[in-house]
């Protein structure tokens, strides 16, 4: 057989040259040339065929719309061992898998594109592979119209084209609601132009339908055909008042089919600080704003814009009233009439009303001119109100008219005089009166000419240092019948002086039994008194309180103190008088004794002496040794003898 498939052998070597298309078994036998010859041995050659190229079972390419599944591409090779399968990166890299051992391909939802299967065939000659390319197209998108979802059209014969398109659609058809087509509009199904007929108002929905990948995809546009609009009608009308004031005020208009509608106020309006909101038509008025507003409505929509004006009056505010007399009034107490009229600005009636207690008193008011007429006996106080209508009233003011009894004489609260003291400083000379409107203080020329003053409010008069003597304040109190006064006398008492005593602050005594007046005097006094120091008094001194008269002990020595006390203004006021009362002085003692003796010759010699309860020693020397020369200091007693005495010389202490 192997001979027969084109093989041969070299008899010689036994090389086999195998055919190119030879597979199966192949027997090459040896055989030896010998004794006992010959010996034959075989050897069996089995030649593999070689592996064949893969086949697809679907072929080299398919296509398949677009979604998650899984495919088998099965492949068949001749002579294979084996068949594996790959797939290519970019499908990898997408998130497609394949089971290599079964072609198996899982796609993921959202790819489309181009896949390579990769058979690769294992055997003899191999591995042989084949390729399958599967295209996955995408899924038909959802059609977009080219005039967006919803469009509007006034109402009116006419041709418009709704044209969509869609991504991976294979094509595009058009159909349009019933309702639309009941009413004699129709639609190309095939461009979306649809033809309106000349009454239709309404919604006319076009539905595109996309065909693709093995699906449909369909969306719709709402094309709104609306009516013409109305001229705008003012919900007040065409024209309002309104009385003066800051507010705001909607000034609402409607219109038939209108898309909107604007609002806009007059430019003097504006100047005049008012605004509009040109949304709803709200006016804000300024508080000071009168006259003409004018308020434009536009409406804005099919075979428009239209506009009407609606017009408001603003009535000025009525003023508050004002008497001609003021808020407030003064009158004396009688009968009579009293005319209270008023004004108001902008008003359209003006009344006038009267307190209940002036009523019941007796009193009375004319409502329409504010003439009051008093009863004889009223005082107090009446309150005539008016009242004034109109814009933002009614307005009212109070007049409070005060009748007054007649004032009294001012009576002073520290009475008709009264008495002080000399010295700077200020004293309150009020005065009160019945029924007066006020009260008035004057203080005299003289005491003005000293530099006293006065306030003219408070009666408060203010002394100098210096003033002494008599002066006067007047008050003066205004009121009905008035004004009239009363007078203050004021005496001012000038300042006690202090005490001097005759004798001097300081004398001195012997001891001895013995009266001495110690008298002292004060300027401007009302009384003198003395008195003794309490050491004095215990060793039996006594002294007249009224005099100053001192009796003094026999046995008394020592310092007596008397303190003499002046009454008055600004005092009391007081001086002191020390008494020094001294022992009797007993005789001079000399330290030498009563005589010495001493040598001729120039020299010094102290000849000093004590004595009880003296108050101090005085010392001589005799005539007769002074002219020979001789000296003596008179405080110390040291004698100075010159050279040349002799003699007898005295000293006397």
């Amino acid at each position: 057989l192997s001979s027969l498939g084109g093989n041969t052998i070299n008899s010689s070597t036994g090389a086999v040259t195998f055919s190119a298309t030879w597979s199966g078994n192949t027997t090459i036998t040896a055989s030896a040339s010998g004794c006992n010859g010959p010996k034959t041995v075989t050897h069996t050659v089995t030649v593999t065929p070689t592996v064949g190229t893969p086949a697809f079972v679907l072929g080299s390419s398919s296509t398949r719309c677009q979604a998650a599944n899984a495919v088998i591409y099965t492949a068949n090779a001749t002579n294979t061992t084996g068949i594996t399968y790959s797939l290519d990166a970019t499908s990898l890299s997408r998130g497609n898998t394949i089971n290599p051992f079964t072609g198996e391909v899982t796609f993921d939802a959202n790819w489309s594109g181009v896949s390579t299967i990769t058979a690769s065939a294992a055997g003899c000659n191999g591995p042989k592979t084949a390729n399958h390319s599967v295209t996955t197209t995408a899924s038909v998108g959802i059609p977009v119209f080219a005039l967006g979802a919803t469009t509007t059209r006034c109402q009116g014969n006419g041709n418009v084209i709704y044209s969509a398109t869609a991504s991976n659609s294979t094509s595009l058809t058009y159909s349009l609601d019933a309702t639309s087509l009941s009413a004699g509009n129709t639609i190309n199904a095939s461009n979306g132009r649809v033809n309106y007929a000349s009454g239709w108002v309404g919604t006319a929905i076009i539905t595109a339908t996309a065909t693709g990948c093995s699906s449909t995809a369909s969306a719709s546009h709402s094309a709104i055909t609306t009516g013409s609009i109305t001229t705008p009608i003012f919900d007040l009308g065409t024209s309002s008042t309104r009385c003066q004031g800051a507010a705001t005020v909607g000034y609402n208009a409607t219109s038939t089919n209108a898309t909107s509608i604007i609002y806009s106020l007059n430019a003097a309006s504006l100047s005049g600080g008012n605004t509009i909101n040109s949304s709803t038509g709200e006016v804000t008025f300024t508080s000071g704003w009168t006259g003409t507003s004018i308020v434009t409505a536009t409406a804005n929509g099919c075979n428009g814009p239209l506009a009407s004006t609606h017009t408001i009056t603003i009535i000025p505010s009525v003023g508050t009233p004002v008497f001609s007399l003021g808020l407030t009034s003064i009158r004396c107490q009688a009968a009579g009439s009293v005319f209270y009229t008023a004004t108001a600005s902008n008003n359209t009636g003006i009344s006038y009303s009267m307190d209940v207690a002036s009523i019941l008193a007796g009193n009375t008011i004319n409502a329409t001119t504010g003439e009051v007429t008093y009863a004889a006996g009223w005082s107090g106080t009446t309150q005539i109100t008016v009242t004034a209508q109109g814009c933002n009233g009614p307005k009212s003011t109070v007049h409070n008219a005060t009748t007054n009894q007649p004032v009294q004489a001012p009576i002073f609260t520290l009475g008709a005089n009264s008495t002080r003291c000399q010295g700077a400083g200020g004293v309150n000379y009020s005065a009160t009166a019945l029924n007066s409107t006020s009260i008035s203080y004057s203080l005299d020329a003289t005491s003005l000419g000293a530099g006293n003053t006065i306030n003219s409010s408070t009666g408060v008069v203010t002394f100098v240092a210096g003033w002494s003597g008599n002066s006067t304040v007047t008050a003066s109190a205004a009121g009905c019948s008035g004004p009239l006064t009363s007078t203050h006398a004021i005496t001012t008492t000038p300042t006690v002086g202090n005490p001097i005593f005759a004798m001097g602050s300081t004398s001195s005594r012997c001891i001895a039994a013995g009266n001495v007046t110690y008298s002292a005097t004060a300027t401007n006094n009302t009384g003198i008194s003395y008195i003794l120091d309490n050491t004095s008094l215990s060793n039996g001194n006594t002294i007249n309180s009224n005099t100053g008269e001192v009796t003094f002990d026999v046995n008394w020595s020592g310092v007596s103190i008397i303190t003499v006390t002046a009454t008055g203004c600004n005092g009391p006021k007081t001086a002191t008088h020390t008494v020094t009362t001294n022992l009797a002085v007993l005789t001079p003692v000399f330290g030498l004794g009563a005589s010495s003796i001493r040598c001729q010759g120039a020299g010094a010699n102290v000849y000093s002496a004590t004595a009880t309860n003296t108050t101090g020693i005085v010392y001589t020397l005799d005539a007769i040794s002074l002219s020979g020369g001789n000296t003596i200091n008179a405080s110390t007693g040291s004698v100075t003898f010159v050279a040349g005495w002799t003699g007898n010389s005295t000293v006397t202490a």
